[in-house]
């Protein structure tokens, strides 16, 4: 472990890299799940429309920035959790 850890941290470029690499991995991790997980759960229904939401975000993102991103994901999840 010393020397995974002495391997890493031994300049800066090493250890940013590092980082990079894992959050690069965790975002394909959370993409699988999403592309396979969610229509089990969810339905084909409800993840179409989630998709398709997800699909405008990709578009309009250049354009309105992470703020779109965030208030879009916030609304969709209180109008499922709060459907009840």
């Amino acid at each position: 472990m010393n020397k995974l850890y002495n391997l890493i941290y031994s300049n800066k470029i090493k250890k940013e890299t590092f980082w990079a690499f894992l959050a690069k991995f965790v975002s394909a991790i959370s993409g699988l799940f999403f592309l396979l997980f969610i229509p089990i759960f969810a339905g084909i229904e409800e993840y179409g429309f989630f998709m398709l939401f997800f699909a405008y975000i990709f578009l309009a993102g250049p354009f309105f920035g992470n703020s779109l991103n965030e208030a879009v994901k916030k609304e969709v999840t209180i109008y499922k959790f709060n459907e009840k």
